[in-house]
């Protein structure tokens, strides 16, 4: 089936970039990327699902970058505590600012028992 597609320059740059360095026509190295992108949000359940888990990832990983940059962690900032701390941090901030609603007082103590919890199981796993 053909299919007319227009795209701003920079991105048929990327695009032949892409495919030259696969070895794919653009056309199969668009084809691959779409199909790519739906089986992705066929995993994640959706493409709400999708988008959150992306904003997840960047919620992790901006804010653990910047604290590694602040204290000049060279290795994989991931290992380090200050910069894992700094990402779960940012995950957390984020998954309640995009809450479906308000939240009430009931779910937010049954969310901090819940984060309480899971450190209270990392220490005991870790006192072993």
């Amino acid at each position: 089936m053909h299919l007319g597609l227009r795209v701003a320059p920079e991105l048929k740059q990327r695009i032949e970039k892409a495919a030259k360095h696969s070895t794919r026509s653009m056309s199969q190295e668009v084809e691959m990327r779409l199909d790519r992108a739906f089986r992705e949000e066929d995993v994640f359940g959706g493409a709400g699902a999708h988008s959150m888990a992306m904003l997840m990832a960047a919620a992790f990983t901006l804010p653990g970058q910047r604290k590694a940059k602040e204290k000049g962690v060279k290795d994989e900032w991931v290992n380090d505590e200050d910069c894992y701390l700094a990402g779960l941090s940012g995950v957390i901030s984020q998954l309640i600012l995009h809450f479906p609603s308000s939240m009430t007082e009931l779910q937010k103590k049954a969310l901090e028992s819940s984060v309480l919890t899971a450190f209270a199981q990392k220490e005991d796993r870790h006192a072993r």
